[in-house]
């Protein structure tokens, strides 16, 4: 069974965490001693965990240790509930900022979502052609998704409203001195 999870930080979680790309699995291991005492190979599941920097080809893959389980617990107990993959923000597959060439090329390297896009450390999107633009386009997108870009727009139609409305009076007093003109010369 495996499952592959992004990280979704915490209270009390160290924030760097949340760049992380977690998968955990089973793996069988050969047990020894049912092995000797049974006279044949006896296998167990064995958990694992594989933790990668998305963007970054080193990962570490090791047997999950008790420290794991407190680290990356909301991720843990959720692979250990239901052995679903979840990934949190926007799926690249989603975002029309990218082709479905650079959505597989970028799934490679352990990018799945466009908020990986934009959190992606520099030293890893210098290391490929154009990936500083996707990074750059990615933040924009989540800019503009984000409250701030509502708060933004909201004060831009203020702005346009109240201009629309300083125009319409003006138009009513050209119109009223227009009207004044015209009795005037009757």
């Amino acid at each position: 069974m495996e499952m592959q999870m992004e990280n979704m930080p915490q209270q009390g979680q160290d924030p760097a965490d949340a760049r992380l790309w977690v998968k955990f699995e089973t793996r069988p291991k050969q047990d020894m001693e049912a092995t000797v005492k049974e006279n044949r190979p006896i296998y167990v599941e064995q958990e694992w965990i594989l933790i990668m920097v998305p963007g970054q080809q080193d990962t570490v893959e090791r047997p999950i240790e008790y420290l794991d389980k407190q680290r990356f617990s909301k991720q843990y107990d959720h692979w250990k509930s239901t052995g679903k993959e979840v990934v949190v923000g926007t799926p690249l597959e989603l975002w029309p900022g990218v082709t479905r060439a650079q959505v597989e090329e970028l799934k490679y390297f352990k990018i799945r979502s466009v908020e990986d896009l934009a959190n992606l450390a520099d030293s890893s999107a210098s290391q490929f052609m154009g990936m500083q633009g996707l990074k750059q386009k990615a933040k924009a997108f989540l800019e503009a998704a984000s409250g701030n870009a509502g708060l933004k727009f909201q004060s831009a139609l203020e702005s346009k409203d109240a201009e629309i409305e300083t125009l319409k009076n003006m138009v009513k007093e050209q119109s009223e001195k227009i009207e004044q003109i015209l009795k005037s010369k009757r």
